[in-house]
């Protein structure tokens, strides 16, 4: 049985959009995974990027948890997936070491995933095309 994988779009920026539906079609569904957001849109503090007080809001923080169980998958899981997003997804192509997708702890907090997107994010063209 396939599981509704639903995520809110409505105060999410456009590109955040676009990614979490790329994220729900290229990964999620054939692996029975899903995404349990833990923080999108939050008061401004100035000690973050500032991506999750955007209007739209641009991040968001969350967990990949297995569909049927709801578990928490382990670190390396984790790693692969934002490494998965990574490959596919530049932040900005003009500033080369900011990444759509982390997996980080800030400032001794718990260890998540945090998506983000720029004006510029852009999807990279499948291994192959337009070489």
């Amino acid at each position: 049985m396939r599981h509704a994988i639903i995520f809110p779009s409505e105060g999410l920026h456009p590109k955040l959009s676009m990614l979490l539906e790329w994220v729900k079609d290229s990964y999620l569904l054939n692996k029975n995974l899903g995404i349990e957001l833990t923080s999108v849109h939050r008061p401004w503090t100035g000690k973050d990027s500032g991506v999750h007080s955007t209007n739209p809001c641009r991040g968001i923080d969350c967990w990949l948890v297995r569909v049927d169980t709801r578990e928490v998958l382990n670190d390396h899981t984790h790693q692969e997936f934002v490494d998965a997003i990574n490959l596919n997804w530049k932040y900005d192509p003009s500033r080369p070491r900011f990444k759509v997708a982390m997996y980080h702890s800030v400032k001794g907090g718990a260890v998540h995933i945090h998506l983000q997107v720029h004006k510029n994010t852009e999807i990279q063209p499948p291994m192959g095309v337009n070489e």
